[in-house]
């Protein structure tokens, strides 16, 4: 699969177009145009939809090619969410770091930000479930535990396979139809 560095070269050089060209009529940087060809640098929004107008490339077909290129990623974010396991607290903040630092294309973008968004939704899920177990077993029993039974135990740990369920499950789905993952889970960033 040709990258995004690869595709605007291909396209520049179909059209006859020098990098200089290819600047002045795009409006972007003659030193960008350089970068995003080299593959150090990958354009974004709307130098992403620019460059595609003063090509005529389908933005799509660009986004599509592109996102392969980021399944790694994809997955790598994903599985940060693992993390939960050992760091509760601290998995979402490595997952916001990583996501900060790979970003790309707004194609991706969507998923990224539903897989940051799953862990959000988590995370404040457990916290409100364990105060809720707290505030329930005391006006229940008048005393901050019920029994001898760790309900705040079995629960976490519920809520722990609950996460790595669904962490696996979308990494089955990067493999098949990227379209449908974690469409239930409204994206909060």
């Amino acid at each position: 699969m040709e990258s995004i560095s690869q595709t605007i070269v291909a396209q520049r050089k179909k059209k006859h177009l020098s990098q200089e060209e290819l600047a002045h009529q795009s409006g972007i940087s003659l030193r960008t145009i350089q970068r995003i060809e080299k593959g150090t640098v990958n354009p974004h929004g709307h130098t992403l939809k620019t460059l595609a107008i003063a090509l005529e490339l389908d933005l799509s077909k660009i986004e599509t090619s592109h996102s392969g290129n980021n399944l790694g990623t994809l997955r790598t974010l994903n599985a940060i969410g693992l993390l939960v396991i050992i760091a509760p607290l601290i998995h979402l903040f490595i997952q916001l770091m990583y996501w900060r630092r790979k970003k790309v294309n707004t194609g991706i973008n969507q998923i990224e930000r539903r897989i940051i968004s799953f862990q959000i939704i988590w995370l404040l899920t457990t916290l409100v479930t364990f105060v809720l177990i707290h505030i329930i077993s005391y006006l229940i029993a008048g005393q901050s535990v019920i029994g001898h039974f760790p309900y705040r135990l079995a629960t976490y740990i519920f809520l722990l396979i609950l996460n790595a369920g669904v962490v696996a499950s979308t990494a089955t789905q990067l493999n098949k139809d990227q379209a449908k993952i974690l469409q239930w889970v409204p994206p909060l960033l």
